[in-house]
């Protein structure tokens, strides 16, 4: 016999979030891969980016022709050079917004609000201001090095957290073994009723239900270790299992407990118990 519990609906719930991470990985790396092959302007050089005048009297702007024939669909200022900054958030659209926020408006056009609000959530503050348009700022190379390095601290988050969920996603699967089987044991026990057994099949039943309510307590404190670990990330402890676990199933509607694990086992604890008081109160009619 199967019963869904909360323990199969959080197994569900970190598939989900694994297959997230799995995609947005990739997409995070494609990212870093067009920041780190985007030239930044020169961080002397005027904000309106005019071409410096020769002695000559030429214009020096070969180079900014090159870059133009090398992306000819650049996003470009008022002035008709290439906005670097827009390229980098045109290059975030593409690559991690259009993942991460999967199924809804976000996309390579995507709204500028849109798109620094990601950067903001995945990179920061100071990173969303400095590509922001209208702040005056730009793609310079403390800039670039800055971005770099919040992507790089980024793909770090993303690997402690998709270890954390492979930790979740294992205790969650032992968890279920000890469920299913308690469960199902007791539904098929169920069918046949008390009344109908003699002392010895109580006293079989009653030591059964014993062992199953060890084992659930076993599994309880199994729990409670996994929920006290943490997962490293760089030199600093990381992302601890009850932060995970409050991501996962807080403020979810199908989940009312952040702790579907402790409060599947312990109902079937008190089941047991239940169980054992009844088998109990026939063995005593029994003698």
């Amino acid at each position: 016999m199967s019963v869904e519990t909360m323990v199969h609906a959080a197994i569900a719930r970190v598939d989900a979030e694994i297959e997230r991470v799995d995609s947005l990985t990739p997409a995070l790396r494609r990212f870093e891969t067009a920041v780190r092959d985007l030239d930044p302007v020169d961080d002397r050089a005027p904000a309106s980016e005019e071409p410096t005048r020769l002695a000559d009297g030429g214009i020096a702007a070969a180079s900014r022709r090159e870059f133009r024939a090398s992306h000819p669909g650049e996003s470009r200022n008022a002035a008709g050079n290439v906005d670097h900054a827009a390229v980098v958030r045109d290059a975030f659209a593409e690559t991690v917004l259009s993942v991460r926020d999967e199924g809804s408006n976000s996309s390579p056009s995507a709204s500028t609000p849109t798109v620094l609000r990601g950067l903001r959530s995945e990179f920061g503050d100071e990173i969303a201001v400095a590509l922001a348009p209208g702040t005056n700022a730009r793609f310079t190379p403390p800039v670039k090095r800055a971005l770099q390095s919040a992507i790089a601290g980024r793909r770090g988050e993303l690997r402690a957290f998709r270890a954390a969920l492979d930790r979740e996603r294992e205790s969650l699967r032992s968890a279920r073994e000890d469920v299913d089987a308690v469960v199902s044991w007791i539904a098929s026990a169920d069918e046949t009723p008390l009344s109908e057994l003699g002392f010895e099949a109580l006293r079989d039943r009653h030591e059964t239900l014993d062992r199953h309510r060890e084992r659930c307590e076993s599994r309880l404190s199994e729990r409670q270790r996994t929920l006290g670990s943490a997962t490293g990330h760089g030199a600093e402890a990381g992302l601890t299992h009850r932060s995970l676990v409050a991501h996962l199933y807080g403020d979810v509607d199908e989940f009312p407990t952040t702790h579907p694990v402790l409060s599947t086992v312990v109902r079937l604890i008190d089941c047991c118990e239940s169980c054992q008081r009844s088998v109990r109160d026939h063995l005593t009619r029994r003698v």
